[in-house]
């Protein structure tokens, strides 16, 4: 897959020491958790990313010439109780999970720009049973997975009302179905021919 390299990444790839690190973002119904692989607070874009040890990594990305999508799932353990009600009650298969490779400098200040390794929806979390403290991994889906879903959408007043309530656009598709009558009979286009005929003789 192509990369949009910056300048500044790419003489950085060709040094001979190399400072990679991981940017996850994963994306839940009340916020967005920004995580690095690495120790201490990471700043990026405007954003700060935590190297706490929660983020544990990730599984193998696979990328091949074919239209073959490939999930791959990330872990986080330690997490406190906070963090663990956040990925257990608001996880949703409408939201984003994000990775990203970097490149640190020599003051280990991030390079411009990482780029994107990875990107999917979250799947479903995990919970791997641990006395000591717990680990979740969360599965991310490949987007493409997508397009193989079936649309349950139909083009009716409900369905349309579940997505914009306010909207009455689909309001008379089913009375249109239902209507026996006809649009405009021949006996009423003798009518009109007439009117317009006095009409004209009158004008």
């Amino acid at each position: 897959m192509p990369r949009n390299l910056t300048a500044q990444f790419i003489t950085a790839l060709n040094e001979a020491e190399l400072r990679p690190v991981i940017l996850l973002d994963l994306e839940f119904e009340s916020s967005t958790v920004l995580l690095w692989n690495g120790v201490g607070e990471l700043l990026w874009d405007g954003k700060t990313y935590l190297g706490n040890g929660w983020f544990q990594g990730h599984s193998p990305i696979k990328e091949n010439g074919e239209v073959n999508p490939q999930g791959v799932s990330v872990v986080l353990t330690g997490i406190p109780p906070s963090l663990l009600s956040l990925v257990l009650q608001q996880t949703s298969q409408n939201k984003v999970a994000t990775l990203r490779l970097g490149l640190l400098d020599t003051s280990y200040q991030v390079i411009p720009d990482p780029t994107i390794i990875y990107q999917g929806k979250i799947d479903y979390p995990e919970i791997i049973e641990d006395s000591e403290e717990p680990t979740i991994k969360i599965a991310i889906e490949n987007i493409l997975l997508d397009m193989d879903r079936p649309r349950n959408h139909r083009y009716t007043k409900q369905s349309q009302r579940d997505i914009f309530p306010d909207d009455e656009g689909f309001d008379t598709v089913e009375p249109i179905q239902k209507f026996d009558g006809k649009w405009g009979g021949r006996k009423n286009r003798k009518k009109n021919r007439r009117k317009k005929n006095r009409k004209n003789r009158e004008g």
